[in-house]
């Protein structure tokens, strides 16, 4: 009766192909961040990046239920994926600052314009100076 019996293969090959999809889904969303981002939509990119830290939980969930059955070689060929999946995101992860940077150094330049247009002449000859750099692009 206190006898342990071995673990099953179903369950081993469950455990270890819980991880593969998680990976997966990684993968999938690292194109899908890609496209939301190359395409500008914003809501996209916010739920991309939060089914992705979702999927992060998930494999984590996944690896430690895994733990029993995993061997070196399995490990070794996660690890090589999740590092290739880590370097993608951080390589969009720098494209996106830049990105936000660029942005922020327009608005500037645009208010500072604006300010500028302001305080030449008359009020009225501001807002046609000023509705006219709104237009610049």
């Amino acid at each position: 009766m206190g006898r342990v019996l071995p673990p099953s293969a179903d369950e081993a090959r469950t455990a270890l192909e819980a991880v593969a999809v998680e990976i997966n889904t990684l993968e999938r969303l690292c194109v899908e961040i890609d496209a939301a981002f190359g395409a500008r939509e914003w809501a996209r990119l916010d739920r991309a990046i939060a089914d992705s830290r979702k999927a992060m939980h998930g494999l984590e969930n996944a690896m430690a239920e895994a733990l029993p059955y995993r061997d070196e070689a399995f490990d070794r060929a996660a690890f090589a994926r999740l590092q290739e999946i880590y370097s993608y995101r951080h390589e969009r992860l720098e494209a996106l600052r830049a990105y936000h940077d660029e942005i922020g150094n327009r608005l500037r330049q645009i208010s500072r314009w604006k300010s500028y247009a302001r305080s030449m002449g008359t009020p009225r000859d501001a807002m046609q100076r000023s509705s006219l750099i709104d237009g610049l692009r």
